[in-house]
């Protein structure tokens, strides 16, 4: 009779767990594995943990050979707005091919680092990578959204904390594209202030970052984050290091061979607050990084056709002494 009970109990548990494990895969890790946007989801949805995990994944499982990679922070991903509308789902268009959008809201460019160094590791190669860098992000240029050292598998998160995960489903992406018109933000006059030692530390990290980029793609774009003048007068913003961040970058994308955008965009127009874009913005951006692109591979062209002469100019010339 014990023994009896005891398979009855046993039955009873594994039927329970496989309905209990059946119940997560549709409602939880079913939207995650289908979700095959060009975007990444917000990451910042779920807890720090997780994030890397969840990064991985959609790299591994949306990578395309030859697409172009864009990385950075809320600017690129497309802040307030729906994929269908933002730059990169724009310039895919342009180019006819994906644009494999990695950004994220306050990702940093130790995170952009971090993400860079899988996909070296895993040995992808991008027709383009771009990297938009923030005037904002070098008073903190160590600042972190993924956490490497207490990083754990989010199939074990979802068992551990299915709530945060069920809330996470619900906003991968914004449900409409914002539409209330300019949104003042109340922001520190010394928000693009750059202490010395923190724009040192974060110099070195682009030159890194680009090093990293170089191994994914022969082709490198890095630019200057765009922002509403009319708002830095607004909120009457201290400027004064804005020349040295220009220079300092521009300085050294020239000494990695990689290109420096400064896009013109600036009326208030083109943004939905201070430096995210609005949908006439994001039109903008687009059609700047698609000539920007094309005329980098037409002189890269060049310069591979240049260098073909000369070589053949040489082995002539050895050939007729």
């Amino acid at each position: 009779m014990y023994e009896m009970n005891n398979k009855k109990y046993t039955l009873c548990f594994v039927f329970l767990s496989s309905v209990s494990l059946s119940l997560i895969y549709m409602t939880v890790l079913r939207p995650i594995y289908e979700y095959n946007l060009d975007r990444i989801y917000d990451l910042r949805q779920v807890p720090i943990e997780y994030r890397v995990s969840l990064q991985e994944d959609f790299i591994d499982r949306t990578y395309e050979n030859n697409a172009v990679l864009l990385l950075g922070d809320s600017q690129p991903y497309g802040y307030r707005h729906v994929p269908k509308r933002i730059f990169s789902r724009l310039l895919s268009q342009k180019l006819g091919k994906k644009v494999f959008n990695l950004a994220f809201a306050d990702k940093s460019i130790t995170d952009n680092i971090n993400t860079l160094n899988y996909i070296v590791s895993k040995k992808m190669r991008f027709d383009s990578v771009i990297f938009n860098v923030n005037q904002a992000h070098p008073k903190s240029p160590t600042s972190q959204r993924l956490d490497l050292i207490n990083e754990t598998d989010y199939k074990l998160g979802i068992v551990q904390n299915r709530k945060a995960f069920e809330i996470f489903i619900e906003y991968f992406n914004p449900k409409a594209d914002y539409t209330r018109g300019f949104f003042q933000q109340e922001i520190s006059p010394d928000y693009y202030n750059m202490p010395l030692k923190n724009f040192s530390i974060y110099l070195g990290k682009v030159e890194q970052l680009i090093s990293l980029a170089k191994l994914a793609s022969n082709n490198v774009i890095i630019y200057e984050t765009p922002y509403a003048e009319e708002d830095v007068k607004r909120l009457q913003l201290d400027m004064s290091d804005m020349e040295m961040f220009t220079n300092d970058i521009k300085r050294i994308c020239s000494k990695h061979r990689v290109v420096f955008l400064k896009p013109n965009i600036s009326k208030i127009e083109y943004f939905d607050d201070l430096v995210h874009f609005s949908k006439k913005g994001h039109v903008k951006m687009a059609q700047i990084l698609y000539e920007t692109i094309q005329n980098n591979q037409k002189t890269r062209y060049q310069e591979v056709l240049k260098a073909n002469q000369l070589s053949s100019n040489q082995s002539t010339r050895s050939l007729t002494r």
